[in-house]
């Protein structure tokens, strides 16, 4: 390959642009060199001032080598300084991943800080933002802090469920994979399990002390879950959806009635 052949790509993360110069060349990534020109920048609320990762692929050059005999022979035979070199290589490699994905981390955390940042503004209100981004389960948890939380938290979580459900749409604008994104202020998602558990347990006990169906208010998909999780071991009792969001609630029944078909 000759030197001259060398392109540039782009791509949301450095990784895509270079697949796709490789796709181009019909290259493999060890036959050529690769500089980063420019890391992504992902901008005010990830819309913004955003700019991809450009990379420069040169191919290496292929050296004339010992004939096709020797050179087999050789190959079969690897030196202690080849297994150092291929060692040294993959520590590189490992090194520049890592490198990477602490990168795309700390992006993530910027523009989730940066989103919360201009919209608490507008609400007038002072609050500190807090993340911590777990790279192994893609979860960003977001912690809210300041004196008058109970605005942001909302009658029954609704405002802070708004505002989870915003910042991920805004997160996951700068991302090639999914990144979940949980938002808890004065341990509200806690206190709220607790409350959820607690309902759980008090209507499968009323429809087992009146022997009809229990139907819950209308809750959202996480609530719901956790109703659902809480009362799954029961042996009265048992639960199901019905409805349509946002209006869509739990039922709870007698397991009776479901043996029946009831």
């Amino acid at each position: 390959m000759e030197a001259d052949k060398k392109m540039e790509a782009k791509g949301k993360t450095v990784s895509e642009a270079l697949q796709k110069a490789l796709t181009v060349l019909g290259l493999t990534e060890d036959q050529v060199d690769v500089k980063v020109v420019q890391k992504p920048e992902f901008g005010v609320l990830g819309i913004f001032g955003k700019k991809e990762a450009v990379v420069e692929v040169t191919p290496k050059n292929v050296e004339a080598g010992p004939p096709a005999e020797e050179a087999a022979v050789l190959s079969e035979t690897p030196t202690d300084a080849d297994a150092e070199a291929d060692i040294s290589e993959a520590a590189a490699d490992r090194a520049e991943a890592e490198a990477y994905l602490d990168d795309e981390a700390e992006a993530i955390q910027t523009t989730a800080k940066q989103f919360l940042k201009d919209m608490i503004t507008a609400m007038a209100l002072e609050v500190a933002v807090t993340t911590d981004y777990d790279r192994n389960s893609d979860v960003l948890h977001v912690e809210l802090a300041g004196p008058k939380m109970g605005i942001l938290i909302g009658r029954r979580g609704q405002t802070l469920d708004a505002i989870q459900y915003l910042t991920s749409l805004a997160v996951n604008k700068t991302t090639d994979h999914y990144v979940r994104v949980l938002i808890n202020t004065e341990h509200y998602r806690e206190k709220r399990q607790g409350t959820l558990e607690h309902l759980a347990h008090k209507m499968a006990d009323k429809a087992v002390r009146y022997h009809k169906k229990m139907v819950l208010e209308p809750m959202n998909p996480g609530e719901r879950r956790i109703i659902h999780a809480t009362l799954q071991d029961s042996e009265t009792v048992y639960t199901y959806s019905e409805g349509h969001d946002p209006y869509r609630h739990v039922v709870i029944d007698l397991k009776e009635n479901q043996d029946r078909g009831d």
